[in-house]
């Protein structure tokens, strides 16, 4: 797994952190396409996974995160693609 240290540990108002956020963004919308649904649900420090935006809306999601930052604990994407599987090193992409 990748190191996702920017999530928690970057300050948020700089470009790389932004940058990773993007790349985010893009994972979270293909999930959202593969699987036929029409929103992306937030894992801001606020929303915490429980609120969903339109797919249009995804920039939504992109401002919560660079204002609010990610939830705690939250460094496997589960809501957006990802599994654990026997450790966090391993990852199923769904």
């Amino acid at each position: 797994m990748e190191s996702r240290e920017w999530m928690y540990h970057w300050p948020r108002v700089l470009s790389p952190y932004r940058n990773e956020v993007s790349k985010f963004i893009g994972i979270a919308k293909a999930h959202t396409e593969k699987n036929n649904m029409r929103k992306i649900i937030c894992p801001c420090a606020d929303c915490k996974n429980e609120i969903a935006w339109d797919f249009d809306d995804a920039f939504k999601v992109k401002e919560h995160l660079v204002t609010r930052g990610f939830m705690d604990k939250y460094e496997i994407w589960t809501r957006h693609g990802e599994e654990q599987v026997d450790g966090p090193e391993n990852l199923v992409f769904f």
